[in-house]
């Protein structure tokens, strides 16, 4: 054997060498990952098994509980309740208890409700021939243009013109139809809004899909509330609240829910885009982050990152758009239990929670990490942090009268509202 076959037999060992190497390396690292995913799993599994344990504990605890409360009485009367709300409500009895604790002060009637979804399918039908006619007619003027002259589509004619004192008014076929129906339906005709904003609703679901199966139930309650309320119509955020209150009630109790919350000082101001309240309540939020978490205050201020970048959304949706959705749950369980201090609290417990990702990145990422959902905070740490922030409604109270929104601030809302 020559010296060149030699070395090729050696070379043919060591690559064989490397092959075996490399092979067992794959073995122990695919072992290595089988125990980490057994490991895994056998620990979602104990969660799930205790969750459903302290679930049925709870249900049981609640049912006592709810033994001694007479049927016309709030619960939030009992001091004994506040604890156990706190802990979460059971899926199964949480519509019941949510029914309870937002009582029908709209005194809102099944006959009404059935009412104002036949008046909701009728302003579709007529706004989609409304639409169909105005298209047409669009058609017809295009088609008696002098043909030596390029006609514009609506998709050109829509393009902005420039700032200038003579510029002429756009006439494309979207703005021709937007002020038509305006005029014609006031914000009612925001009902068209709605299927847009399903399919976004909770995607991981996919009960609000099209063909998904609370789809029509959860557009004929959000149809119903734009006749209900013409005077706000359809506002994007309503889908999260409305589809929270349906997959835990039937549609009427639901929409008599989604009609009273909506109608509270809160949720009334920031869906009619009262910018003093929002202002105001932007400003109270700030104070409270500053008192219990100063570094973290500080921070986003040197960024120039103010809490009106998520603190709208959050309030908005009662962090639904943001938190899974059994986190969602609970923290709404307390929401309608302790009221407005609760959204404060919360908000601050994440902020906190979020705390070491905040203080270790600049503007993008944090603002990413503000906007982009929290699907990995666990819901025993949220709730911790939440047990150590005390806001009372008192003291929010307080704050609230002495926040002074600036004068700026003020004229800008005096012209959005001229």
């Amino acid at each position: 054997m020559n010296k060149t076959q030699e070395e090729e037999n050696e070379i043919i060992q060591k690559i064989r060498s490397l092959n075996e190497k490399e092979r067992k390396k794959i073995e122990r690292e695919s072992r290595n990952r089988a125990k980490r995913d057994l490991k895994i799993k056998i620990k979602k599994e104990k969660e799930a098994n205790e969750k459903e344990k302290k679930m049925k504990n709870l249900k049981t605890k609640w049912i006592e509980v709810l033994t001694t409360v007479k049927s016309t009485e709030n619960i939030r009367n009992y001091k004994s309740i506040q604890n156990l709300c706190f802990q979460g409500i059971p899926p199964s009895i949480r519509g019941t208890i949510w029914q309870n604790l937002i009582p029908n002060n709209l005194h809102i009637t099944l006959q009404l409700f059935n009412s104002l979804k036949k008046e909701a399918k009728q302003t579709l039908e007529k706004l989609e021939i409304l639409n169909q006619n105005e298209i047409n007619k669009w058609k017809q003027s295009n088609k008696l243009q002098d043909s030596n002259q390029p006609i514009e589509s609506p998709s050109n004619q829509n393009k902005p013109h420039k700032a200038n004192g003579n510029h002429k008014k756009n006439n494309s076929l979207d703005q021709g139809i937007g002020d038509k129906t305006s005029i014609v339906f006031g914000k009612e005709d925001s009902i068209t809004l709605i299927s847009l904003d399903l399919p976004r609703t909770f995607p991981g679901l996919k009960l609000f899909k099209e063909n998904g199966p609370i789809y029509g139930f959860l557009h004929d309650l959000l149809g119903a509330y734009t006749r209900y309320r013409p005077d706000l119509g359809y506002v994007q955020g309503m889908s999260y609240l409305a589809a929270m209150f349906l997959i835990n009630m039937d549609p009427f109790p639901a929409f008599c829910a989604l009609s009273n919350t909506l109608n509270s000082e809160l949720m009334i101001n920031f869906y009619n885009v009262n910018m003093r309240f929002i202002n105001q309540r932007i400003l109270v939020f700030d104070k409270f982050l500053q008192k219990f978490e100063k570094e973290i205050f500080n921070h986003l201020r040197s960024l120039e990152i103010t809490s009106e970048l998520f603190l709208i959304d959050w309030f908005m949706t009662i962090f639904s758009n943001v938190l899974p959705l059994d986190i969602t749950s609970r923290v709404w369980d307390c929401y309608f239990f302790f009221g407005e201090p609760f959204l404060y609290r919360t908000g601050i417990a994440i902020i906190r929670l979020l705390k070491n990702n905040l203080l270790n990145h600049i503007f993008d990422d944090c603002v990413k990490c503000l906007l982009s959902g929290f699907q990995s905070i666990s819901e025993d740490d949220l709730f911790q942090e939440i047990s150590k922030i005390k806001i009372s409604e008192k003291k929010l109270d307080k704050i609230i009268k002495l926040t002074i929104v600036p004068e700026e601030e003020n004229s800008n809302q005096d012209d959005s509202e001229k």
